[in-house]
């Protein structure tokens, strides 16, 4: 669960968040959608403690995000927008470069799923990432690969 309350954040004199008032329930996918320059960016830093706020109140999980620890982190999942892969991995590598760093991340995933989620980047198993099939495809790979678990 994510709540923000009255977030603000301010860049030199520009007022990029002002009075920002969100509710995220536990459990539910978001998507953030609006035009450049609209705060989507700064709001999502803010909440993973990337960025500092300059007022309001921000809680993730029940916690400060400034107080976030290993055991919240496994259970956010975050893209960035900028989702740079390693270029000279192929995706079984990257699904194992990621694998510790999310364990159990999703205990109620069953393995013929994460199966079918693996089988889906079969076709490019052997390519690096630097070529990815399109830019749709890396993208999905790095929403996926926490789920996944890495190769079976």
């Amino acid at each position: 669960m994510i709540t923000i309350r009255g977030l603000q954040k301010h860049f030199g004199r520009t007022d990029a968040l002002r009075g920002v008032d969100l509710e995220i329930p536990q459990g539910k996918v978001t998507a953030f959608l609006g035009p450049n320059g609209a705060g989507k960016t700064t709001t999502i830093k803010c909440a993973m403690n990337l960025i500092e706020r300059d007022a309001g109140e921000i809680s993730v999980l029940d916690t400060d995000p400034r107080e976030l620890g290993p055991e919240h982190w496994r259970r956010i999942g975050y893209v960035s927008e900028n989702r740079i892969l390693p270029g000279w991995m192929t995706v079984p590598k990257l699904l194992d470069y990621v694998r510790p760093m999310y364990g159990d991340r999703w205990p109620g995933l069953r393995e013929e799923d994460a199966g079918r989620l693996r089988a889906a980047f079969e076709d490019e198993a052997a390519l690096p990432l630097a070529r990815p099939a399109d830019e749709g495809r890396a993208a999905l790979l790095a929403c996926l690969s926490p789920a996944t678990g890495g190769p079976g």
